[in-house]
């Protein structure tokens, strides 16, 4: 026990006296938790900027005097008289137009961010060049007596609206678009109940609030940006430990100082042992303070303590088993270049297939199902799981795949480990 302390204290020790290490391992992940969460915590929040457009509604036609048009040709069909005057009843309640500016844009939600104003036809070119409106709707001339001769006596010319979307406001102009394609949706079923005489005019109204709300399954809450890259750097970050210990470790015996440990009637087990032991308190220490300092800063703050820290000690379990199997590696080819590889590129690999920048769910499911076999993506999703409030029994396969993987990493360091160090 002694000799375990002894190597902890000397591995702690050389830390405290390498900033280099501490401003990676610490002050590295605090900053970047900062520049992330600020620069994409609206995108990540679901935050939209609001804005606002208007819409100009330009009409070549005349609804008063094309009903009146559509009536005279109803008058002339040799059909009977009640099935006229149910014609006319429905016709006067689908004025296209008028069910546009009433029906749809004048509703609460929608004007408040779309305004629509009626501009006269003269000015359509000026319109067309000018910014003024994210979208233009231009009627064309004889558009509602064609709309209802189309409905109601089925003549087989097919008018439509025309819609000129700015460039420069791509989303109003987006939902100006939507807003008239719906527009048509709702207008074919309620010709088709008109027609039918099954249309009731009181009926036809567009509700301002929405007939459903969307909701999550899970009823879990979101994950805010702060906490998803706490998390994030906190399982990248911890490899970097793995990769100091066994560089560290393998500089002891190019300074022949591992020979003067064996000298010492020290087993190599026990060497390797001291520096599982170490990478497990150094990388316990990191998450204590990284995780401190972002409750103090962040509020980033763990609901329950049990299951945040069986994934914590899993990590450190893992995180040791990657720096003996990287000393055993570095011995094995008698240089650090084991280390150097692994904190230049595999770091990297690991952290984006783990989530840690992104979530790699958004990219593809087969990144997602490798991303939870490696250390730091099965540490992150347990961690995201219980800041959603889940209990132990819902992360367990998590920890198994921790700590299968320190088994999995101590066995083959057993086995790299060269055999006349380990006597």
């Amino acid at each position: 026990m002694r000799l375990l302390l002894s190597f902890i204290k000397k591995e702690l020790l050389l830390f405290v006296r390498s900033p280099d290490e501490l401003l990676v391992l610490l002050a590295m992940p605090l900053l970047l938790i900062m520049i992330l969460g600020f620069a994409l915590g609206s995108l990540m929040n679901g935050d939209v900027q609001s804005f606002s457009g208007k819409v100009a509604l330009v009409n070549h036609s005349n609804e008063e005097e094309e009903m009146e048009l559509f009536l005279e040709k109803l008058t002339d069909l040799p059909i009977p008289t009640e099935a006229k005057e149910q014609m006319e009843m429905g016709a006067k309640s689908l004025l296209p137009i008028t069910m546009l500016k009433e029906q749809i844009f004048n509703n609460e939600e929608l004007e408040s961010i779309l305004t629509l104003e009626e501009v006269p036809s003269s000015e359509l070119e000026e319109l067309k060049t000018a910014e003024q409106y994210s979208a233009i709707i231009e009627v064309p001339p004889h558009f509602t007596s064609k709309i209802l001769e189309l409905l109601f006596i089925e003549e087989k010319e097919i008018p439509a609206l025309t819609v000129y979307s700015n460039e420069g406001k791509e989303l109003s102009s987006a939902i100006v678009e939507d807003i008239v394609g719906n527009f048509q949706e709702q207008y074919s079923v309620w010709a088709n109940l008109g027609k039918e005489g099954l249309l009731n005019p009181d009926a036809i109204y567009v509700p301002t609030q929405s007939l459903a709300t969307v909701e999550s399954l899970s009823k879990k809450e979101p994950i805010g940006a702060f906490t998803y890259y706490t998390i994030g750097m906190g399982v990248m970050f911890i490899l970097f430990i793995a990769s100091s210990v066994s560089s560290r470790s393998f500089l002891e015996k190019k300074w022949n100082v591992l020979d003067r440990i064996l000298l010492a009637n020290v087993p190599a087990w026990a060497y390797a042992g001291a520096v599982f032991i170490s990478t497990i308190v150094l990388a316990a220490l990191q998450m204590l303070i990284l995780y401190g300092v972002a409750a103090i800063a962040y509020g980033v703050h763990w609901p329950q303590f049990s299951p945040f820290f069986l994934i914590s000690l899993a990590l450190a379990l893992a995180t040791g088993g990657i720096a003996v199997l990287l000393m055993a590696i570095n011995h094995r080819l008698g240089s650090e270049s084991a280390s150097k590889l692994f904190m230049s590129a595999f770091v990297a690999v690991l952290s984006f297939v783990g989530g840690s920048f992104t979530p790699v769910g958004n990219i593809s499911e087969l990144l997602v199902q490798i991303g939870q076999l490696t250390p730091n993506g099965a540490a992150m999703t347990a961690y995201m799981k219980v800041m959603q409030g889940a209990g132990v029994n819902e992360i367990i396969g998590h920890l198994f795949v921790l700590l299968g993987t320190a088994a999995v990493l101590i066995v083959s360091a057993w086995f790299t480990f060269p055999r006349k160090e380990r006597a």
